[in-house]
C-alpha cells in the first residue's frame, strides 16, 4: 500500500473536517447575503432576466452546497472514526451524489450563461425600443422595471455597447422632446441612468456616452455588459471551487473504499 492505515486515517479526518469548515463558511456567506441583500419584488423584475437573475442572485445556492459539505464532513468524520461497514458505504454514495451535483452545478452556471447571449439580449433590446415609454399597462410595467433595475443595479443602457445609447430610439424619447424649442438640447437619457443628482441636468442631456461615462454622469457599465460580466465571473468562480470540491471529494471516496477494503489498521 502506498499509504499505512494510520496515515490513510489521518488524512480522511484531515479532509472530513475541512468540508465542515468549508461547509460552515458557505452556510454563513449564504445566510449573510439572504439577510444583507434587499428581496427584490416581482414588479421590479425584468422578465427576459428571470433565468440569468436566479442563477445570479439565488441566495440558497450557498446554503444549500454548504449544507452539503457539512454533512459529507460530519458523516464522514463518524464513519472513519467508528470504522463501521455501513457507514462507510454511505458516505462513499454520498460523496458520488456530491460529485455529480458539482457537474450539475457547472451545467447550469454555463447554460445560465450563454442564455443571455443567446436570447435575452435581442430580446430585451427589441423590447426598450418598442415599448419604453409607451402609454399602455404592460409597458409603464416594464419602464418602471427598466428603470428600477437601472438604479437597482448602478448601470445604465442595454445594449452591451457603452458608447451606444439605445433610448434614443424608444418611444420615451420621442414623448420626452415632443415639446422641444429651438436652441434647448433634447433630452437623451432617463433620469434612472444618472449617477448623481448634482450632475442630473448633464446626465440627461449627454450626447456622448462614452464621454458622459468617464465624467461620471451616468453610469460607468452597460447593464447587459455588467450582467454579463457578472455571469461569467460566477461561471469562473463556481469551476475553479467545483473542480477543487471535487478533486478533494474524488480522494475521500478512493481513500474511503481502501478503507473499507482494508478496514484493519
Amino acid at each position: 500500500m502506498l499509504l499505512s492505515g494510520i496515515v490513510l486515517r489521518r488524512l480522511l479526518l484531515a479532509s472530513y473536517t475541512a468540508f465542515i469548515l468549508w461547509g460552515s463558511i458557505r452556510i454563513g456567506f449564504g445566510a449573510i447575503d439572504l439577510i444583507i441583500k434587499p428581496k427584490i419584488e416581482e414588479s421590479d423584475k425584468v422578465e427576459e432576466f428571470n433565468e440569468v437573475d436566479t442563477f445570479e442572485n439565488d441566495r440558497w445556492t450557498s446554503i444549500v452546497f454548504g449544507l452539503v459539505s457539512l454533512l459529507i464532513g460530519i458523516l464522514g468524520l463518524v464513519a472513519v472514526l467508528l470504522n463501521r461497514r455501513a457507514m462507510l458505504m454511505a458516505i462513499i454514495s454520498f460523496l458520488a451524489v456530491a460529485i455529480v451535483m458539482d457537474v450539475i452545478l457547472l451545467v447550469v452556471a454555463f447554460t445560465a450563461t450563454k442564455s443571455l447571449s443567446r436570447v435575452s439580449k435581442n430580446a430585451i433590446e427589441e423590447k426598450i425600443v418598442n415599448q419604453f415609454g409607451k402609454e399602455d399597462s404592460a409597458s409603464k410595467k416594464f419602464t418602471w422595471s427598466i428603470e428600477n433595475y437601472q438604479k437597482r443595479e448602478k448601470c445604465c443602457g442595454f445594449s452591451d455597447n457603452a458608447e451606444e445609447n439605445l433610448f434614443l430610439r424608444t418611444p420615451w424619447y420621442k414623448q420626452a422632446n415632443a415639446n422641444s424649442t429651438a436652441g434647448k438640447k433634447n433630452v437623451t437619457l432617463p433620469l434612472s441612468c444618472c449617477l448623481g443628482m448634482t450632475s442630473k441636468e448633464k446626465c440627461r442631456v449627454a450626447v456622448n456616452m462614452k464621454e458622459a461615462r468617464i465624467n461620471r454622469y451616468v453610469f460607468e457599465k452597460d447593464c447587459l455588459t455588467k450582467i454579463s460580466d457578472g455571469l461569467w465571473f460566477n461561471l469562473w468562480s463556481n469551476l475553479v471551487w467545483s473542480v477543487f470540491g471535487s478533486c478533494i471529494k474524488a480522494f475521500c471516496l478512493a481513500a474511503t473504499m481502501t478503507r473499507l477494503l482494508s478496514p484493519a489498521e
